[in-house]
C-alpha cells in the first residue's frame, strides 16, 4: 500500500510539511506517474518507520520535562492509581492526568489496569496493590455517632461490637475546591446547586455533607 502525505498527515498527526522535510533529509518517499500527475507516495516501511521516528522525538520532548520524568520514574517502582501519583508528586490531580494523557499516546510501556492502577514496563507481579479507596461508614451503637474511616477496597473491615457498618461508599477521585477527595453518596454544591455526587462534576464545586448525616443548607 502507498500513502500521500495527505494520508500520512492525518495517520501521524503531523503537518504534511514537516513529512516533506523528513523526505528532503532521508530520501524518504518516491515520485510516482499517478492519474492526477507526478506524486510522492510512502510504502507501508516508510509509514512505519515514521511513526517511529516521530514517537521517539515525542519521548524526548515529553521526558524533557521534569513532571514526566518523575512520573516514569514513580511508576516504574510503584503501581498507582492517578490520585496517588498526584499525592506522592505533590501536584493537581487535573495537571496528573493530563500528563498521563499526554503520555499514554507516546509510552507503550505506560499501561492501566482494571482498577485504575497505573504502572510503567512490565507489571510486577509480587507488588501489593492497596485497592480503590473507600470510606466505610458506621454507627456507634454507644453514642449514635456517625463515624467514617476510609482506606482500601481490600482491607478487611474488623468486626466490632459497638459498631454497625452502615455503608461503603467508593471514592470517585474528584476533588473540591478544597482538595477533599469525593465519594458516593457525598452531597456537594455547584453554581448555589446542592447535588448528590456523581462523576463527572463540575469543575467548581464544595463538599456540603452526606447522606449518613443529617445536613440543611442554610437559609
Amino acid at each position: 500500500m502507498l500513502y500521500t502525505i495527505a494520508q500520512l498527515s492525518v495517520l501521524l498527526r503531523k503537518v504534511p510539511k514537516t513529512i516533506y522535510n523528513e523526505h528532503v533529509a532521508k530520501g524518504i518517499g518516491t515520485l510516482h506517474e499517478t492519474e492526477e500527475g507526478r506524486r510522492l507516495l510512502f510504502t507501508e516501511l516508510e509509514y512505519q518507520y515514521l511513526q517511529k521516528l516521530f514517537d521517539e522525538r515525542q519521548k524526548e520532548r515529553l521526558l524533557a520535562k521534569p513532571n514526566v520524568s518523575r512520573i516514569v520514574d514513580l511508576l516504574k517502582k510503584t503501581p498507582m492509581t492517578v490520585y496517588d501519583v498526584a499525592r506522592e508528586l505533590k501536584m493537581a490531580k487535573s495537571t496528573a492526568q493530563s500528563l498521563l494523557a499526554s503520555m499514554s499516546f507516546i509510552f507503550d510501556e505506560l499501561e492501566e489496569d482494571q482498577r485504575g492502577v497505573l504502572y510503567f514496563g512490565n507489571k510486577p507481579l509480587d507488588v501489593k496493590l492497596g485497592g480503590d479507596l473507600v470510606r466505610h461508614v458506621f454507627l456507634s451503637d454507644i453514642t449514635g455517632d456517625i463515624i467514617c474511616w476510609y482506606t482500601f477496597s481490600d482491607v478487611a473491615v474488623p468486626p466490632d461490637s459497638s459498631y454497625t457498618l452502615l455503608m461503603t461508599d467508593m471514592c470517585l477521585y474528584e476533588q473540591d475546591m478544597q482538595g477533599k477527595m469525593v465519594y458516593e453518596h457525598d452531597i456537594v454544591c455547584a453554581n448555589g446547586v446542592y447535588t448528590l455526587a456523581f462523576p463527572p462534576m463540575p469543575k467548581k464545586f464544595k463538599i456540603v455533607g452526606n447522606i449518613h448525616t443529617t445536613w440543611i443548607p442554610a437559609t
